[in-house]
């Protein structure tokens, strides 16, 4: 009796452990690694979205040509007609109305020739943000050689974000 005793409150402290302590796997894998990416464009530049919008302070430092790479690379999906022009130039911080993608395509290459970029992770937040509109929820209609040169200029962002989530890891989880 005493055994079927113990055997019941050993299930029900076991139960308990289980409500008070929630064991999950922290691991993320890599965007980039070994020049391997694991993710598709589309599903890579919402990871970076994702996590330049939620980074915290100290933000990680972002090179002046990267950005104005990353604009660059928007202009491109841009030629490709799809999403909302208005809400894309609003996340690119552009001025004016655009009639369509090409007075957006227009637009991006003014503001960076007139060096109004600035880099920071808030801007990346919103230039990913616009990209993701205008890959209108897939990357299957880009050419190959339009994907391998997205692939180039959000590769150090993807490092950034790669670098902060190893580090997180193993600092806050520690």
């Amino acid at each position: 009796m005493k055994r079927i005793l113990h055997a019941g409150e050993a299930r029900a402290f076991a139960e308990r452990l289980d409500e008070l302590f929630v064991a999950r796997d922290l691991r993320q894998p890599a965007l980039y690694q070994d020049g391997h990416w694991s993710r598709g464009i589309h599903d890579s530049i919402q990871a970076l979205q994702s996590f330049f919008h939620a980074v915290g302070a100290p933000e990680p430092y972002i090179q002046q040509h990267e950005i104005e790479a990353l604009y660059h690379a928007t202009a491109v999906l841009a030629q490709g007609g799809r999403g909302y022009v208005g809400y894309a130039g609003s996340k690119l911080g552009l001025d004016g109305n655009f009639a369509d993608h090409v007075d957006l395509i227009n637009a991006i290459h003014r503001h960076v020739l007139q060096g109004r970029v600035v880099a920071n992770c808030a801007v990346a937040d919103n230039v990913f943000r616009a990209m993701l509109e205008l890959l209108d929820d897939t990357d299957a209609w880009l050419s190959d050689s339009d994907q391998i040169m997205i692939r180039e200029v959000i590769t150090p962002f993807a490092r950034i974000r790669d670098d902060a989530t190893l580090v997180d890891r193993h600092t806050k989880w520690a």
